[in-house]
């Protein structure tokens, strides 16, 4: 099936490269003043507009650590002190700031068809003083280990990219008595709910939404929040498309299946879910199906900026949510579009070399600057 057939419009522009010079970047000395002055007014104090733009200067420095007393050293007229005040113990208008951030985006990046990229990230730490931090899966090592977690929306168009917004991710053990006094030396809320990290992209969608300044009509996102159904699903509730990624092991259906609720026996609770109706096909692997399709019907579809392509085919699936099929309506579908690791397309999914995953698409619908607002800094 063609992307065409999926009522999309292929496009082979790509957003411009990030390859800024030390000098250009000098250049823009003027632009950068003229964007904080657009934020001024929305601190509380003057000194705080003061020390805002100068941690924004101080971000674009030069130098490897950018932690607050480096940076400060480094900035001329810095001051520890301040800046750590600033950063550690002031209060604006948080909001405000990003909603004002999200306009200056569409005004010079909006385009009706732009891309909400959903993504995590995690922060490698010594430590256990810092919030959120534990032993957990960090991205960046490749393993478990200690570290803070968050996730983070970009926007991309043919324009360029920004980055959006952020959450940290407080894991379920801070959620315990044992974490009680931490709770209170972070200065976390008490009544801070456990949300997953999927519940927290969810959540960052709908204030775009809401907000209704920037125009995007996409969602892409990988496998750790392809995988979460009630994520797709609230995606497409926004009236928003998703190209997602899904592990190789989904269940689908060639064609949507009859389902329907079950009849009430008199015993128990009333059934609520449909199920599959008996007699009806089972589901199927989507790695099973992408190796019988042939190779010469694999398309190649530029999914990142580098000299090498991934193959892909796209066909509507039904896919299978807690032993029944997905939701039906206009949000259909699992899109079928695999890559296999690095490997090269000659490689094709038959071959099976590395893993492979798969992107479903439905049709209704330096991250530190904003990191160390939100909880994840330094120690």
């Amino acid at each position: 099936m063609q992307v065409s057939d999926l009522g999309m419009r292929e496009i082979n522009e790509v957003p411009p490269p990030l390859d800024l010079t030390p000098q250009e970047i000098e250049a823009l000395a003027d632009d950068l003043v003229q964007y904080h002055a657009e934020f001024a007014e929305l601190y509380y104090r003057v000194e705080q507009a003061h020390w805002g733009g100068k941690y924004l200067q101080g971000l674009l420095l030069p130098i490897e650590r950018k932690s607050i007393e480096p940076l400060a050293l480094a900035l001329e007229g810095g001051n520890v002190q301040a800046m750590q005040q600033f950063i550690g113990q002031g209060q604006w208008q948080d909001e405000s700031l990003l909603h004002k951030h999200w306009h200056l985006v569409d005004d010079t990046l909006g385009e009706a068809d732009g891309v909400c990229i959903v993504d995590g990230s995690d922060f490698p730490k010594q430590g256990e003083h810092s919030v959120g931090v534990a032993r957990q899966w960090c991205g960046r090592l490749g393993k478990v280990d200690n570290c803070q977690a968050g996730v983070f929306t970009a926007y991309a168009s043919r324009k360029g990219y920004t980055l959006l917004d952020r959450r940290l991710y407080l894991p379920e053990e801070w959620f315990d008595a044992a974490h009680r006094e931490r709770w209170r030396k972070c200065g976390i809320p008490d009544e801070t709910p456990f949300q997953t990290k999927q519940a927290l992209a969810l959540e960052m969608l709908q204030a775009l939404v809401m907000e209704d300044c920037l125009r995007w009509r996409w969602v892409t996102c990988d496998e750790a929040f392809g995988r979460d159904g009630a994520f797709l699903d609230g995606t497409a509730a926004l009236g928003r498309w998703y190209f997602a990624e899904v592990p190789h092991d989904t269940q689908v259906w060639l064609a949507r299946p009859t389902t329907a609720v079950p009849a009430w026996t008199g015993r128990g609770r009333r059934p609520r879910k449909a199920r599959l109706v008996p007699g009806e096909p089972a589901p199927q692997r989507v790695d099973q199906l992408a190796t019988a399709v042939p190779l010469d019907a694999w398309h190649s579809y530029l999914i990142k900026v580098r000299e090498q392509r991934a193959p892909g085919g796209r066909v509507r699936l039904p896919t299978r949510r807690g032993g029944a099929c997905g939701p039906a309506g206009p949000r259909p579908v699992a899109g079928l579009s695999a890559w296999v690791g690095r490997e090269p397309r000659t490689q094709g999914l038959s071959q099976q070399r590395a893993r492979p995953h798969t992107s479903r698409g439905a049709g209704t619908g330096d991250r530190h600057a904003l990191a160390d607002r939100n909880g994840l800094r330094g120690e």
